[in-house]
């Protein structure tokens, strides 16, 4: 009904009908709403252009005679339909409308309706009618706070009207005023002495931020050599009495005089010894700070009752830096029914530097790893793959994370080719769950959306007693080793987030988190990067890994060897790239690696006490999942599941060979297994449907089967579906189980 009413008085050429309409629907309708209405009515492709323009122009104008009866905001609706183009392009009878629509506006109260007229239709000092007005008009709107911006506006936009205006004072009130940005960009057009007086004027009035800003970008540092110094030593003092420590080490970065009053003032605010963690951090010499050590050990065991410690042993806590490190981690980690993530960079606070994710966090309830991504995204890809791989991609273990799409997206941008973090499954952010957990407990009588803007340390204050101490937040990431309070504050940050939802599920009950799940649950993909954005060396890894995942029915020598010499470019360890070729080769005649840390990703036979699985798969069905391959025989898909990690071989039932004969040597195990041959010492022999498979085990590692299955009944029970009697550490049952037997014979 309103486009037709509209239409009806835009065919007619009725300004006085439409006005008024559009005057009674802004006062029910969202602006934008209706301005996009308008834009589609004026400005489609089948619409004449120049005949919309001079319709707009007439309402204008008609507004403009009838100031009392029509409301401010109809004027800025009708003159922001016009797209500039269309003004730039108007016809000279169209820009003459335009000029005495400007003379209407140009006064104070309609001041900045002037200054888009002028700039719409790019008008100049010849197109005027009446320049004496105008400077009248300019020099009222400087005299008046609420138009004085589209003064200087209009002084940028024709040349000369500024003759009779004392620009310095101009520029000062403009700084004053906080319009700090506009000062810049008209000192800028009038030449070199008055860029000079607007950085004078901004340090005259303590705008040393906007000073530094205009000497670095008006090439001014010879006449002001020290406004940066001075503008980065008032911006440290502000943040050292705002107590905001993390920003206050980051913004200081590489600038010892700042590092050193950071440190200084840190003493002098009683942060004792957080000051001389700071000066270890930073390598500053001892000399700087001297206090007594009594009041440091005071301060610091007030500070560990103000908030949350870590409270695991230090061997709870593994720092990963290379692949014998990954496949300890991986074994930790085994069992997991949930992990929390977390990732750390160097902060950076210049405009387009970013620095890449320097430590991933993966926590269960207990244990932390610490991934060193700096070294082992770089040196080990593979390995890093193959430890993080099946974690991260499993569907059947939960991936806690507070906003965990921001450190999701920074590892993917961060590392692209290392493919774990292009794939992530079942990935749970806490926040939905605590805003629901903060209205069931009238947490504070907090809103939903003020729930949902607090931080992580206010959660865990919220939720497990006491916050986060954030003091490390801000610090640098990509120095090694780490210190011991960046350590703690990055095995903490992990840790807690198991444990706040284990924390919030008991106050949600079983049925409401399980909603919650199936409503947030979410996963992170991650595309190929392209090969535009991508560099040599990226690419060349990438090559590699997916010449590994194409071989098939290759012995363990050669894959490895194939590999490692496509990757040698990028410097990739050789053991790293034959156990990505074994762990993808899957043929009946090849060698495949068993990864570490993939075990029990949906088996709840397997988890270790104090752990809980999420939402597993309903009772009845099968709950043993394979990252590998779908052709790996089911029965070794159960071994991986229970943490044997090893290689294994098909064996030929006719001419089977002994390992070290031409079959599966120990050398292409160590390779396989990324080992050195000493520490290939356990074998195994399976039989799976009248086929023997010979399993062959690191030796420096605590892997028993007996144990693995220690749930299951151990007896040495034969099952009568294999064709050849083979004592297991499994049960009969299982076996069978495993093997599709249905009548559980033994």
């Amino acid at each position: 009904m309103d486009n037709n009413q509209r239409l009806s008085c835009i065919k007619a050429k009725n300004c006085n009908g439409f006005v008024q309409l559009l005057n009674q629907q802004l006062r029910k309708s969202n602006f934008r709403l209706l301005q996009e209405d308008l834009a589609q009515l004026f400005f489609s492709p089948q619409v004449d252009t120049a005949a919309s323009l001079d319709f707009i122009i007439d309402c204008l104008l008609y507004c403009q005679q009838h100031r009392e009866s029509t409301a401010l905001a109809l004027h800025h609706l009708l003159l922001q339909l016009i797209p500039s183009t269309a003004a730039r392009a108007a016809s000279p009878q169209t820009r003459a409308a335009a000029v005495q629509l400007f003379h209407a506006y140009c006064d104070p109260e309609y001041a900045k309706l002037a200054a888009k007229i002028a700039a719409m239709f790019n008008l100049i000092p010849g197109d005027l009618t009446n320049w004496q007005q105008v400077v009248a008009a300019v020099q009222q709107m400087l005299q008046n706070q609420t138009s004085y911006k589209a003064a200087v506006l209009l002084l940028m936009q024709f040349e000369g009207l500024d003759e009779s205006i004392d620009k310095a004072e101009v520029i000062t009130q403009l700084v004053a005023d906080g319009q700090e940005n506009l000062g810049q960009q008209w000192a800028q057009s009038l030449g070199k002495d008055y860029q000079v007086m607007f950085v004078e004027a901004c340090v005259e009035l303590n705008r040393l931020k906007a000073a530094a800003r205009a000497v670095r970008q008006l090439g001014l540092a010879t006449e002001f050599p020290n406004v940066d110094a001075l503008y980065r030593q008032r911006s440290l003092s502000r943040l050292v009495n705002r107590r905001l420590w993390q920003v206050a080490l980051s913004f200081v970065g590489n600038d010892m005089p700042l590092q050193t009053q950071l440190v200084q003032d840190m003493a002098d605010a009683g942060e004792l010894a957080l000051a001389e963690e700071y000066r270890k951090q930073l390598r500053l010499p001892e000399s700087l700070l001297a206090f007594d050590p009594g009041q440091v050990a005071a301060r610091e065991a007030a500070r560990r009752e103000q908030y949350l410690q870590l409270d695991l042993p230090p061997a709870a806590v593994l720092f990963v830096d290379d692949a014998i490190g990954l496949c300890e981690a991986a074994q930790l980690l085994h069992g997991s029914g949930a992990v929390g993530l977390d990732v750390e960079w160097k902060p950076s606070h210049t405009a387009g530097v970013t620095s890449p994710a320097a430590l991933l966090q993966v926590a269960n309830r207990r244990v932390v790893v610490l991934f060193d991504l700096l070294r082992l995204a770089l040196s080990a890809p593979v390995a890093l793959d193959a430890c993080l791989g099946p974690l991260l991609a499993s569907p059947y273990i939960t991936k806690l994370g507070f906003e965990v799409a921001g450190d999701l997206t920074k590892l993917a941008n961060s590392w692209p080719f290392v493919r774990a973090f292009r794939d992530v499954q079942r990935v749970l952010d806490l926040k939905p769950l605590w805003v629901e957990y903060g209205l069931i407990t009238r947490y504070q009588g907090a809103s939903a959306r003020i729930l949902a803007s607090v931080g992580l340390s206010t959660l865990c204050k919220a939720v497990l007693g006491k916050p986060l101490d954030k003091s490390q937040q801000m610090s640098d990431w990509t120095v090694r080793p780490l210190s011991s309070r960046q350590t703690e504050y990055a095995a903490l940050d992990a840790l807690v987030l198991p444990r706040l939802f284990d924390a919030m599920s008991l106050v949600l009950g079983p049925e409401r988190q399980q909603q919650l799940l199936e409503r947030h649950l979410m996963s992170f993909s991650r595309a190929v990067p392209s090969i535009a954005q991508t560099s040599p060396a990226v690419l060349e890894w990438d090559a590699a890994l997916n010449a590994a995942n194409s071989c098939t029915a290759a012995g363990g020598d050669r894959v490895g060897a194939a590999a490692a010499t496509t990757i040698d470019a990028a410097s990739v360890k050789q053991s790293d790239i034959a156990t990505a070729a074994l762990s993808s080769c899957h043929s009946q005649n090849g060698i495949g690696q068993i990864q570490c840390g993939n075990a029990g990703a949906g088996n709840n036979h397997n988890t270790t006490a104090g752990e809980t699985d999420i939402a597993m798969p309903a009772e009845g069905t099968n709950n043993f999942h394979s990252s590998t391959e779908p052709g790996l025989p089911r029965v070794l898909t159960l071994l991986q599941q229970h943490g044997l990690q090893g290689a294994y071989h098909r064996l030929d039932g006719t001419s089977a060979q002994a390992p070290g004969k031409g079959g599966l040597s120990t050398a292409a195990t160590a390779v396989a297994l990324g080992v050195p041959r000493a520490c290939v010492a356990k074998t195994m022999a399976v039989m799976v449907d009248s086929v023997p498979w010979l399993v062959l085990t690191r030796g420096d590692q605590r892997i028993d089967t007996h144990k693995g299955f220690s749930d299951w009944r151990s007896d040495d029970l034969f099952c009568h579906h294999m064709p050849t009697t083979c004592p297991h550490a499994v049960s009969c049952t299982a076996w069978c189980k495993a093997q599709g037997c249905q009548n559980g014979s033994r």
